[in-house]
């Protein structure tokens, strides 16, 4: 018998044999790593505007005479319903991660803020993650539906 390629072994396709299959998988396994990596550059942190409030339940509470001039003109344009996004959780007014109140001593109120963190699917990185993601998943199934079948 001839042990060489045969008409049927020819339509093995990308994940044929066992080798093909490791080297897929493999490739999966990095691909989600990868993933994983691209995700840290895609997130963001969003300042929410909660309100005010007479007795805060904030994780941090700090005076707005102690906020820097740019992280008050952030937490008054929040006030004003506008959306404020930061690349980090460190750029964000305040110390710490978590809510955030802020006392206002003018008008002798706290605004509460929530410092929600996401990961940004719209950013370059959030985008190679998500297709990262999507291809090592399809490179981790195909040869494990392949191995199965055969």
């Amino acid at each position: 018998m001839n042990s060489g390629s045969t008409a049927a072994g020819s339509r093995r396709g990308i994940a044929g044999t066992p080798s093909r299959r490791f080297a897929l998988f493999f490739l999966g396994v990095v691909l989600l790593t990868l993933a994983a990596v691209l995700t840290i550059g895609a997130i963001r942190v969003a300042l929410v505007y909660d309100g005010t409030a007479e007795a805060p339940e904030a994780r941090w509470s700090i005076d707005r005479t102690d906020l820097t001039a740019a992280d008050r003109a952030a937490i008054d344009r929040a006030i004003a319903g506008e959306r404020i996004v930061y690349e980090s959780p460190e750029a964000a007014p305040g110390p710490g991660r978590g809510s955030l109140a802020v006392y206002d001593a003018e008008a002798n109120t706290w605004h509460v803020f929530r410092r929600r963190v996401y990961v940004d699917f719209g950013t370059t990185f959030g985008q190679g993650a998500a297709l990262s993601a999507i291809t090592g998943l399809a490179c981790l199934l195909l040869p494990v539906v392949r191995q199965v079948r055969d």
